[in-house]
């Protein structure tokens, strides 16, 4: 909902969808810092965490900064906060950072290249990463620039119910409208 590019019914709903994520971000945070405050004890004060979400690589800076703006609302951080306090990181590079951590398992060594493919439920990310090996150790660096498309699993499911629908419908099936989501 907050690629622009993208041409979806209209949200038809009484919430928004910047305050449908910022109630979601908002019991996760109440959720999760609860946790750790009680794994790690009082010691930790909320105001010193730092937080770091994930988001499709093809977003704009638009639909980044309506995320910032639900996580302020959510209380995550304030709006005088540091903007370093939620950095907004891309899929595909948490996902490298991740491969950097793994490359080991995997035996890739200095000059090695790795594509990442980020599939989800909305989008789909692909970027392609050489390893290089220096004296402080090992740094991955763009190969591509990360390319992203809406086409992640939940329009497959949209176009494969569209599809059942004309087959269905051109034997002349009556399905019921909830049978099939569209």
């Amino acid at each position: 909902r907050l690629d622009e590019n993208l041409a979806l019914v209209p949200w038809n709903n009484k919430v928004s969808v910047p305050d449908a994520i910022s109630d979601y971000l908002g019991a996760l945070y109440e959720y999760v810092a609860e946790k750790i405050l009680q794994e790690f004890g009082r010691s930790y004060s909320r105001k010193s965490f730092r937080y770091c979400l994930t988001v499709p690589a093809m977003w704009s800076d638009k639909a980044k900064d309506v995320m910032r703006k639900a996580a302020i609302r959510a209380g995550l951080i304030k709006a005088a906060d540091h903007p370093d306090r939620l950095m907004l990181g891309s899929e595909p590079e948490a996902a490298a950072l991740y491969c950097e951590k793994a490359c080991k398992q995997y035996d890739l060594g200095h000059g090695d290249q790795f594509m990442i493919c980020d599939a989800g439920g909305g989008t789909v990310d692909l970027i392609v990463y050489e390893i290089s090996l220096t004296s402080q150790g090992r740094h991955l660096s763009e190969v591509t620039k990360g390319h992203g498309a809406s086409c992640g699993s939940m329009f497959i499911d949209l176009n494969l119910g569209n599809l059942l629908i004309k087959k269905f419908e051109s034997q002349g099936a009556i399905l019921p409208k909830n049978i099939i989501p569209t």
